[in-house]
């Protein structure tokens, strides 16, 4: 996490300013290429989709519109809902579908918070049987989601904070490539993914119309049935557990990605905790053993590599494995200049480097911003950017690689 002066009130004004000027400088009004971020890249499920959608925005039409009590209301027409769900929620394809439910605190300090942060309300991606409640969600280790709230009608006012808050799912939960954010102003709600370069923003969905609300709940049942890297997760980095290890699968760009090795992670060398980075993340780890454990048991299996993920320029998809600019091209050079050199000369030597390949369908495909939200359209990005960065007009692609120090011999 990004830490700025020695006081608690001067760290907050630091990270206030860093989040305006990303407010100023990085965002990027995508009207409604925002939302169709979370379609489900699944046909079948994608349909599935709106009949669930038509479900729940007549439902929600009917309790607005009904002239009972509203607790009775809502308990009736909650139980018909549901069985209408359970109807729409049957057949295949639904395995690794989730619920997304709110936290059951308002305005509250997570327990691993940094300073004193009160965020407003938090959601969480459950699992699929998880009862429909209010959920008990204490950390930013597992939050999906932050939506700030702010009574004034501008939504720049209230993005800020969200940034601020946002930049703490960056540090406790390593598997995230990008974040999303909801913020309330009045009755008008937007949607936020939060990339490591520029900040993307929906058009408004003003709830007090049939149309807004219908529009969120889309937005819902797609977080709901879309892929788990829909959601900003990294399908090659999983949570062991509660705890903050993590396996992580390593694959190399000259065999094609063919040849996959999971390494269990021991330590986190450096972390994320910025909005706007390369997201560089650093693990020690030793490969995983075929019995499931982290292979200490076993001698051959137990040698400790270094493992490092970041966010590199890549100008094309054809381009990935030879741009000038990859790391992992200047590992492969240093390895193999000093190989063979008989010299006391400790260098990393490379043992895997690949670009992170998503599955769609039954194809793999890198996992690249531009495949996240589409080919930046520099119309749409700020003109007064006065940064000497100029990732805005550049692709940037998702790279690990794996790597020991060595003695040249």
């Amino acid at each position: 996490m990004q830490s700025f002066g020695s006081t608690v009130q001067e760290r907050a004004a630091a990270r206030l300013e860093v989040a305006n000027k990303i407010v100023k400088h990085r965002l990027v009004e995508d009207g409604d290429r925002v939302l169709a971020v979370a379609v489900p890249a699944d046909a079948e499920l994608e349909t599935k989709a709106a009949a669930i959608t038509d479900t729940a925005a007549q439902a929600m039409e009917r309790l607005r519109n009904t002239d009972r009590a509203i607790d009775e209301a809502f308990a009736g027409d909650t139980a018909e809902l549901d069985s209408e769900l359970q109807n729409e929620l049957s057949g295949q394809g639904l395995a690794s579908s989730r619920l997304i439910l709110p936290g059951d605190r308002y305005k509250f300090q997570p327990a691993d918070a940094e300073d004193v942060e009160m965020v407003n309300v938090v959601l969480g991606a459950c699992d699929i049987d998880t009862p429909v409640a209010a959920q008990s969600i204490e950390r930013y280790a597992h939050i999906f989601c932050i939506v700030e709230v702010e009574r004034s009608g501008e939504f720049k006012l209230a993005l800020p904070q969200l940034l601020v808050y946002s930049r703490n799912l960056y540090a406790w939960q390593d598997h995230r490539r990008y974040l999303w954010g909801l913020t309330v102003c009045d009755a008008e709600v937007r949607a936020y993914v939060m990339l490591n370069d520029t900040v993307h923003v929906s058009s408004a969905m003003d709830v007090t119309t049939a149309d807004g609300r219908r529009t969120l709940i889309t937005l819902l049942v797609h977080w709901s049935l879309c892929l788990e890297d829909q959601l900003g997760y990294d399908p090659t980095i999983r949570r062991i557990g509660d705890s903050m290890n993590y396996e992580i699968d390593c694959t190399d760009d000259e065999d094609g990605g063919c040849v996959v090795r999971t390494y269990i992670t021991s330590m986190c060398l450096k972390y994320t905790g910025s909005i706007i980075s390369r997201h560089t993340r650093c693990f020690v780890a030793s490969l995983k053993a075929d019995d499931g454990s982290d292979g200490t048991s076993d001698n051959s299996s137990s040698t400790e590599v270094v493992i490092k993920d970041a966010w590199s320029p890549a100008p094309s998809e054809s381009e990935l494995m030879l741009d000038p600019r990859s790391e992992i091209l200047l590992m492969r050079t240093i390895t193999q200049k000093l190989e063979c050199k008989e010299h006391d000369l400790m260098y990393p030597k490379l043992l895997l480097g690949g670009h992170v390949l998503l599955r769609r369908g039954h194809e793999s495909v890198p996992d690249t911003t531009a495949a996240i939200i589409g080919p930046m359209d520099l119309t749409a990005a700020p003109s007064d950017d006065d940064t000497s960065d100029d990732s805005l007009s550049h692709t940037l692609a998702k790279e690990s690689w794996c790597f020991v120090l060595t003695v040249a011999s």
